[in-house]
C-alpha cells in the first residue's frame, strides 16, 4: 500500500537524484502487506456512520501482514546532502487510508451506504 503522495516524492527525488537512471523501476510501497479486514476496521472505527461488511475474524485487526518489500533503491533516494530537504515523503497506511477516504467522501466519488438506524 502506498500514498499516491509518497509515489510522487519519490518520482520527483528520483529525476533530481539519478536523472541517468530513466529506466530503472522503483517499487514504492509499505514495507509490511495491510490485510484487508485490518483496512475495514479502521474505517468502521472512523465513520461509524458508515456499513461495513465485517472482517471475517475479530483477531483479523491485530497486525498487518508479512513482510513483502526492502527497499535498498528508495533508501539512495532518501539521501541527501546536509541541510538540504528530504525529497521523500512518507504516510503510514492508516494516514494514507484515513485521508483518501475522507477526500473520496469530500468529492462524492464514493457513496457509502448508511448503517439502518442513520437513514
Amino acid at each position: 500500500m502506498a500514498d499516491v503522495r509518497d509515489v510522487a516524492s519519490a518520482h520527483i527525488a528520483a529525476y533530481h537524484q539519478f536523472p541517468a537512471a530513466a529506466p530503472e523501476r522503483y517499487l514504492v510501497t509499505s514495507r509490511r502487506a495491510v490485510k484487508r479486514d485490518r483496512l475495514l476496521n479502521k474505517l468502521a472505527a472512523w465513520f461509524p456512520e458508515f456499513a461495513f461488511h465485517p472482517p471475517e475474524s475479530a483477531a483479523s485487526d491485530a497486525s498487518d501482514g508479512p513482510d513483502v518489500f526492502c527497499s535498498k533503491t528508495l533508501g539512495r533516494l532518501a539521501h541527501k546532502e546536509p541541510g538540504e530537504p528530504s525529497r521523500l515523503t512518507h504516510h503510514p497506511p492508516d494516514v494514507a487510508l484515513k485521508h483518501m477516504a475522507q477526500r473520496m467522501l469530500e468529492l462524492g466519488v464514493v457513496e457509502p451506504k448508511r448503517k439502518r438506524g442513520d437513514l
